[in-house]
């Protein structure tokens, strides 16, 4: 049965407090999160299209931004004033993207631009920077290979990339992501000076065969261990001869239906839905798969950026009032991702698990309480 596209993204943060010390925020290039004027300057300047940086959303239909439209109490970013939103989005800890453009392959991609299938996007925050790599990887014959195929990417020096010279290297993830938030610090704070974070993935099957339409999965069989191995990213995947318990690792959704599922470890997340991963009908694409995915990626990446730098700010001997006064307000978000009060608010619970299975963010959190109030 044909997987014909499995979606990998792989987030990994790096905090920096650089952007909290008067004297550095000067000198900087992105001093701007620091200083509200420049922030919003800044800010409104990005809707013209000029610049290199963009907003976190995409410039389609709101629905491709659910995310974004609900972490901001349900006001549509793509329909409100730059200016009126500068305010909301700075108080809100909003990052701003930038899309890398890096000339990479993979040995399985073709030589077409569009059939790469490898996507860098960067994110800047006051408090550090966040990467998502994106990966396609299409028309493998089965839930094996495409399993296969991620853990090659995952582990091994299966990225080529070409710099400026014609120079073709190979790297691995985790030394081709360390580059990339090298790049990014270096742009922000002109240093790569941080705490760099475990990286944490988010996978779907995005296309795939009709047969699979009306399975569930069930303990142990191929799907559970294919859901497994891609949660784990454990090597060794087809010599495991006992699974988990398949409940202790489903994380519930909205709208659940049989067949649904969305599996995850502490830094993984994996979601399985042959109901919308097959055609609609011939001619046409569900889209209703991409745009959860991607809603899923960014909550991820910001709850990860968020938790990163708490834990981070617990390491700290001292915390000055801007810093303190910033950490409160990532300490409240997260609180308010971990357990929405109304429906105006971005509700999963992927981020309550996310949130409540991270010992790290949970000691920080338990010892920063005194130190900030």
């Amino acid at each position: 049965m044909i997987i014909n596209q499995l979606n990998l993204s792989f987030i990994c943060t790096r905090t920096f407090f650089h952007l909290f010390d008067d004297a550095v925020t000067e000198k900087v290039p992105y001093g701007f999160f620091a200083r509200r004027t420049a922030y919003t300057k800044k800010f409104v300047e990005l809707s013209s299209g000029t610049s290199q940086l963009t907003y976190p959303w995409e410039k389609k239909t709101a629905e491709t931004n659910w995310f974004w439209k609900y972490y901001l109490s349900n006001v549509d970013p793509l329909r409100t004033d730059p200016s009126t939103l500068s305010g909301d989005c700075l108080n809100s800890l909003i990052p701003f993207r930038k899309s890398l453009k890096l000339d990479v392959t993979l040995p399985w991609s073709s030589d077409s631009h569009l059939a790469k299938g490898i996507s860098f996007e960067g994110f800047f925050y006051r408090h550090g920077v966040a990467l998502v790599c994106t990966l396609r990887l299409r028309d493998c014959q089965n839930i094996e290979e495409a399993v296969d195929r991620a853990l090659e990417a995952r582990y091994q020096s299966v990225f080529s990339l070409r710099s400026q010279n014609g120079e073709v290297m190979p790297y691995s993830l985790r030394a081709l992501s360390e580059q990339c938030l090298d790049a990014l610090c270096q742009e922000a704070i002109n240093c790569t000076n941080g705490y760099t974070d475990q990286l944490f993935s988010v996978a779907a099957v995005a296309s795939g065969d009709r047969e699979y339409e009306g399975r569930v999965v069930q303990q142990g069989d191929d799907i559970h261990q294919a859901l497994e191995a891609l949660a784990s990213w454990n090597p060794s995947w087809k010599k495991t001869l006992v699974l988990p318990d398949l409940t202790q690792n489903v994380i519930l959704i909205k709208q659940q239906q049989p067949g649904d599922v969305l599996y995850g470890h502490e830094n993984s997340r994996v979601l399985w839905s042959p109901r919308l991963f097959v055609p609609v009908a011939e001619g046409r694409k569900n889209y209703a798969l991409r745009w959860y995915y991607r809603n899923l990626v960014m909550a991820s990446m910001h709850a990860r950026s968020l938790s990163a730098f708490l834990v981070n700010t617990n390491k700290q001997s001292a915390i000055n009032g801007r810093l303190k006064g910033y950490a409160k307000i990532a300490r409240d978000i997260l609180l308010k991702l971990q357990n929405p009060v109304d429906k105006s608010t971005y509700r999963t619970r992927s981020l309550k698990v996310l949130i409540e299975n991270d010992r790290d963010l949970q000691t920080a959190l338990k010892e920063l309480n005194p130190r900030l109030n």
